[in-house]
């Protein structure tokens, strides 16, 4: 993705080579809390509602639910300043995220995310000699919320999904990263042999 930066300060990239829509970003430190189409001043998470099964009330915006061009997503951090839950709309359609953390090596690290209840990534930790791998699982959840005649959220295939690229394998698919200690692509002083 190619990053521009606007004459205001803010943010934002094409999505696609054929999208050219400007998406803003609003960022606490190196993460973001807010990215949209929408340009907003600032985000306030304390004005969220506390009710779990509600939370999307607070997001999401009816009055742009026949623009396929307009999204947003919010980003709600807990008490250790992880992110928990994330809130995700275009057009007429919408996500909810929820992150669960475990501990690894006396971290906190991320252990699972859920889309709409259904679980969409796993992480898992392997140490090893001067290195750890991160293994990422990736499940295929192509259904979004719309909200039905009375206002609830039912899932439903995505429209902004294309099936030809979606995964079709209900395994999902498996990304390994691995993290080194040391940087094993230069020589270090201790592994070099004078003769």
């Amino acid at each position: 993705m190619q990053f521009e930066t606007s004459y205001d300060g803010n943010f934002y990239y094409a999505q696609k080579k054929e999208d050219n829509r400007k998406l803003y970003f609003i960022n606490d430190g190196l993460n973001p809390v807010y990215r949209g189409t929408e340009k907003i001043e600032s985000f306030s998470p304390d004005k969220v509602s506390p009710d779990p099964k509600n939370k999307y009330l607070s997001f999401y915006r009816s009055d742009k639910e026949n623009d396929p061009d307009y999204e947003v997503r919010y980003y709600l951090k807990d008490k250790n300043g992880d992110v928990a839950y994330s809130f995700h709309q275009r057009g007429n359609e919408f996500d909810e995220y929820t992150y669960e953390y475990t501990e690894h090596n006396y971290d906190r690290v991320l252990s699972s995310v859920y889309k709409n209840d259904i679980l969409f990534e796993e992480y898992q930790y392997f140490d090893g000699d001067e290195s750890y791998k991160q293994v990422i699982s990736q499940y295929s959840v192509n259904e979004s919320y719309r909200l039905d005649k009375k206002r609830h959220p039912v899932l439903k295939s995505s429209a902004f999904s294309d099936p030809q690229k979606a995964c079709s394998c209900n395994e999902g698919y498996m990304t390994v990263i691995e993290f080194w200690n040391k940087n094993k692509c230069t020589r270090q002083m201790d592994d070099i042999i004078l003769e």
